[in-house]
């Protein structure tokens, strides 16, 4: 298999070194305006309408802005690798899994203003493997093992296409990964991640939703970063204040 999550062809008009500095002063509004009660949809069209900026990169605001309040609270509760010692830790599958494919395939990557790294692909239901996915999930459960934590669980979105492989590969992963260890791990496919990792005490996610319903989050894909990509696209919108 050689297929790469790659970038999408309008990305590196979109992302030119020319439109950066653009794009985190509409990064910067449109946390403010957010931070004044403005909606997403508005404040992005507002940013994106000043800067005359692509689609592509209005998207990456969506997803990479929030307000300047809720940004500082998702950076007060997030920890670090090895904080993971002893605990229970509750996987995003999906969410973890593609973004760690798209740094890999080339596709951008954006260091948002909450400090979460996040992509621009949507699974919209559909989802394929690539030549990333086994080697990412398998870095993936070393990485968990290797800052002891206690247990695994893992959430895999099921009306998603290839769920059952995917669900397959981490129990692969895990199984190999924790061998001589006192690990326990817990694959599952589940109707909506988001729903299941509800509350969960320490999540690895980088979507905002569940980030903000969890009482700590691991910025994963940023701590593995330098190792697993090193020459990943990296855009920085901006960070929490």
């Amino acid at each position: 298999m050689s297929e790469k999550r790659g970038p999408d062809t309008e990305d590196p008009r979109a992302f030119s070194e020319t439109k950066r500095d653009s794009l985190r002063r509409a990064a910067e509004e449109v946390s403010w305006l957010l931070g004044r009660g403005y909606p997403m949809d508005l404040a992005v069209r507002c940013a994106g309408d000043h800067h005359q900026l692509h689609a592509r990169a209005r998207l990456a605001l969506t997803r990479g802005c929030t307000a300047p309040e809720r940004a500082r609270e998702r950076a007060q509760k997030r920890i670090d690798g090895m904080a993971m010692l002893g605990e229970t830790v509750s996987i995003d599958a999906f969410n973890i899994l593609v973004t760690m494919e798209v740094a890999r395939g080339g596709g951008p990557l954006f260091c948002c203003v909450d400090g979460a790294i996040r992509d621009l692909a949507g699974l919209r239901g559909s989802y394929k493997c690539v030549s990333d996915t086994e080697p990412a999930i398998a870095r993936l459960a070393r990485w968990i093992i290797e800052h002891q934590a206690a247990c695994a669980r893992v959430f895999v979105d099921e009306p998603v296409s290839n769920s059952g492989r995917v669900r397959a590969l981490f129990e692969q992963c895990f199984a190999k990964a924790s061998e001589g260890y006192e690990f326990a791990f817990d694959v599952r496919t589940v109707r909506d991640a988001d729903t299941a990792l509800d509350g969960a005490a320490c999540v690895l996610s980088a979507d905002a939703v569940v980030i903000d319903r969890a009482e700590r989050w691991v910025n994963v894909v940023g701590e593995l970063l330098d190792e697993w990509a090193p020459d990943a696209w990296v855009i920085e919108l901006g960070s929490a204040r």
